[in-house]
């Protein structure tokens, strides 16, 4: 067995991503990252990082949640990292249509983004886990790490296939749990709040943006939203530690409560502040 740890993080230029595996490099962690090649600037900027304090940052472009992505993927880590060394599987990936089910109109979801989102979003954790086991690459008490948010508990109108390709991702980390625990491995799923990044900057116009991070930021407990860096410290101080050995086949709820006021809001909209449309 190798002395060396990888931390692997698909989706990891920008975001939560882009902060866990700055924060594995920190904690002395090897890491292989992936990216479509978007933010190449943002890539550059991470691997600055890691390589300041002392750890390798190896990356492979393509889309990690494709086939040939994986396949690409694989072939450029098994180069890099030795047999049982990859300690920590972070699938960071966002490539979701929006739109509506049974609308009728241009905004009705079409097969080919049925098939996009779900390969993306979800199905490709599990080849992702497939292909680490077939090369023989997770370290003994390897942690496999899916990633969700408290959209898919809430309903929002256009975010159906999200929803739906998150609810695949849950039972995916139960399956994958209950079949990887006798061999030592860990497979969870941590819900965590929303979070700024580059992403859904692009994503949503400027005005909605500002009007969703304001209200969430008021109902939160925390009076705020929630940032990335905290969301990678706490799976490097917490989830990926030996402690939490027994922790596995969980939705773990890292959301600060962000979501649990919206009834509030509901009811009693002017004590935050807020005024509802009419």
């Amino acid at each position: 067995m190798s002395d060396e740890k990888w931390a692997v993080v698909l989706g990891a230029s920008s975001g939560a991503g882009g902060s866990i595996i700055k924060a594995a490099g920190r904690e002395g962690y090897h890491t292989f990252g992936m990216h479509r090649g978007n933010w190449p600037e943002a890539a550059d900027e991470v691997t600055a990082h890691i390589e300041g304090h002392g750890s390798r940052c190896v990356w492979h472009v393509a889309d990690a949640g494709t086939r040939e992505g994986i396949e690409g993927g694989m072939k450029t880590l098994s180069e890099a990292a030795p047999k049982k060394s990859v300690a920590l599987l972070v699938h960071s990936l966002a490539n979701a249509s929006y739109g509506r089910f049974a609308s009728g109109d241009r905004a009705q979801f079409h097969p080919k983004q049925f098939n996009k989102t779900f390969e993306s979003m979800a199905h490709s954790f599990v080849y992702w886990t497939q292909e680490l086991l077939a090369a023989d690459l997770l370290a003994p008490g390897a942690l496999i790490l899916g990633l969700t948010n408290p959209i898919p508990e809430n309903m929002a109108d256009g975010f159906g296939m999200i929803c739906a390709s998150k609810a695949a991702l849950e039972m995916y980390v139960k399956y994958l749990a209950m079949e990887l625990g006798p061999r030592g491995y860990r497979v969870n799923l941590l819900n965590f709040g929303l979070v700024e990044t580059t992403a859904v900057r692009i994503a949503f116009a400027p005005e909605d943006w500002r009007r969703v991070t304001e209200i969430v930021s008021r109902v939160a407990p925390m009076r705020r939203l929630q940032t990335t860096d905290e969301v990678a410290d706490f799976i490097m101080s917490t989830l990926i530690r030996p402690e939490a050995r027994y922790l596995t086949g969980a939705k773990i709820d890292y959301t600060g409560g962000q979501a649990q006021s919206l009834l509030d809001l509901a009811f009693s909209a002017p004590r935050y502040g807020i005024s509802l449309p009419e």
